[in-house]
C-alpha cells in the first residue's frame, strides 16, 4: 500500500537506503513521482497567473476596471494552492516521539502498542522496524483511497508519518487515523517508558 512512498517488495533492497535517509532528514526521499502532485498545483496556479495577466494588461478598454477583477481569481487559487501544498508536505514528513528505548525494544513497544489497539499489522518484508497499518476507505466518494500509518522503531524513538494510497482527490484529506494513533501512541509510551519522562516526548 505505501509502494509510492517507501520501495517495498522482497526484492526492495533500496528500503535500507530509504531508512537511513527517513531517519535523518525525517521524511521520504523525493522522488519524481512525489513531486508529480506538486506540479498539479503549480502548474495550474501559473496558467492562471498568466491568463489574468493578459486580461489585465492585454487588448481592451483601459477604463474597463472589471478586468482587473480578474487578478482576485489568482490570490484566491494561491490560497488554496498554499493550503493543499501544506496538507501534502504533512504526508511527506515523519513526527519523533521519544521512547528513551534502544530500537529493539521501541520495536517491541510499537508492537505491544498495536496489539492493544487490535488493529490489522502489515510489517515490511524486508525490515521489522517498519509497521503499517491501513484505514478502511475514507469516505463512499473517495472510491479505496486509504489512509496509511506508518511506524518506524529507531534508537530511542519511534518516527510516525500517514500518507493516503489511491488518492485521486486534489485536496489531501485530514488525516485522521494519524490523530487517533499518534496521540493514543504517546500515552502509551508515557506509561510504558519511565525514561521518557525525562525527554520531551515529541517536537
Amino acid at each position: 500500500m505505501t509502494q509510492h512512498y517507501l520501495n517495498d517488495g522482497p526484492r526492495s533492497a533500496g528500503v535500507y537506503e530509504d531508512l537511513d535517509f527517513i531517519k535523518k532528514k525525517l521524511h521520504y526521499p523525493l522522488r519524481r513521482r512525489l513531486l508529480v502532485p506538486l506540479l498539479a498545483w503549480i502548474v495550474p496556479l501559473l496558467a492562471l497567473y498568466g491568463f489574468s495577466l493578459a486580461r489585465i494588461w492585454g487588448a481592451g478598454d483601459p477604463a474597463d476596471h472589471r478586468r482587473y477583477y480578474m487578478g482576485v481569481l489568482p490570490l484566491i487559487f494561491t490560497i488554496i494552492t498554499l493550503a493543499g501544498l501544506s496538507r501534502y508536505g504533512a504526508t511527506l514528513r515523519f513526527a519523533t516521539l521519544y521512547t528513551g528505548l534502544d530500537r529493539r525494544r521501541s520495536r517491541e513497544l510499537i508492537a505491544a502498542f498495536l496489539r492493544a489497539q487490535q488493529v490489522a499489522v502489515i510489517t515490511h518484508p524486508m525490515s521489522g522496524d517498519i509497521f503499517q497499518i491501513v484505514s478502511t476507505p475514507v469516505s463512499s466518494r473517495s472510491g479505496d483511497m486509504r489512509e496509511v500509518l506508518v511506524l518506524i522503531a529507531d534508537e530511542g524513538r519511534i518516527l510516525l508519518n500517514s500518507h493516503f494510497a489511491n488518492n485521486t482527490l486534489m485536496m489531501v484529506p485530514p488525516a485522521r487515523l494519524r490523530r487517533h494513533m499518534e496521540k493514543a501512541l504517546k500515552n502509551w509510551i508515557r506509561d510504558a517508558s519511565p525514561e521518557v519522562q525525562h525527554q520531551k516526548l515529541s517536537r
